[in-house]
């Protein structure tokens, strides 16, 4: 697979700001007069999540990356206790300032979103970038903060291609037991990826379904993982390549992403030809 296909593209991301922090705990155990956890602090690594790390995968892959997104920030503060294992989170926001904002939509050759389900999405706005994107990317996930309420079909709905998991594509399409193919097929695109956590991933293309299965079965760490997906698959989707090959490329970025704790790192061009 040629990764310089898509070197010379311009690529617009927009989605909800977020800083992910992780305070690493030493695990104490259970309270001896409450029913909760205790832990004793040991340190904190911050990393820019959301849609800054998502941008982060392509930046040796294309010409040039623009990063939109609005003017507040998701702190996502995750308490860790041994062998990195997630105890709880704790959620806030603040002001961020707005930075980059685009004057042409029109002269990206991808626009990817990443819809968080935050609230930078207003109508007005989705309507701006379904309008006026000549070739439009999208996924929009399902987390606590939203269960239920962000589905990818009706956020967006005339995308050229979409990225979602398994989840979101049953919640998008009110089906909990469908096969998945099937499941694909009441969604509206006519190019999708739907990811299956350690079971691969399913593409569907020119009316054709492909299924891979995932390439690693030690993930260090989940997060970002359909992101990195995404991120790196929507400009070879826009190259014209074929649901085999996008499906892949995305299961091997999925690897490398997994194998990363938080956002201390990205997928690069390096790490995508060492897998493929």
């Amino acid at each position: 697979m040629n990764l310089n296909a898509i070197a010379g593209f311009k690529v617009l991301v927009v989605g909800d700001a977020i800083l992910d922090r992780y305070r690493f705990c030493n695990t104490l155990g259970r309270g001896t007069k409450e029913s909760i956890i205790s832990v004793e602090f040991e340190h904190e690594e911050t990393y820019k999540g959301g849609v800054w790390a998502s941008a982060a995968h392509l930046t040796d892959l294309v010409s040039k990356v623009d990063i939109w997104h609005g003017d507040r920030v998701t702190i996502n503060t995750k308490y860790l206790g041994a062998y990195s294992q997630k105890l709880f989170s704790v959620h806030s926001r603040m002001p961020e300032p707005l930075g980059f904002i685009p004057n042409d939509i029109k002269s990206y050759d991808v626009v990817i979103v990443f819809d968080y389900g935050h609230g930078f999405f207003t109508t007005e706005l989705r309507r701006k970038i379904t309008a006026e994107a000549r070739y439009l990317a999208v996924n929009a996930q399902s987390n606590s903060s939203n269960y239920g309420f962000n589905r990818i079909n009706e956020k967006w709905p005339t995308a050229h291609f979409a990225v979602c998991d398994e989840l979101e594509a049953r919640l998008a399409a009110h089906e909990p037991d469908l096969p998945i193919e099937d499941v694909i097929l009441k969604l509206p695109y006519s190019s999708i990826i739907v990811t299956q956590g350690s079971e691969g991933a399913i593409g569907y293309a020119n009316r054709e379904f492909y299924h891979e299965q995932a390439l690693t079965n030690r993930p260090v760490d989940l997060l970002g993982a359909g992101d990195a997906v995404l991120a790196v698959v929507a400009p070879f989707a826009r190259a014209g390549f074929s649901i085999k090959e996008l499906v892949h490329l995305g299961n091997v970025a999925g690897m490398v992403k997994v194998g990363i704790l938080g956002h201390s790192g990205h997928v690069t061009k390096d790490s995508l030809e060492a897998n493929l």
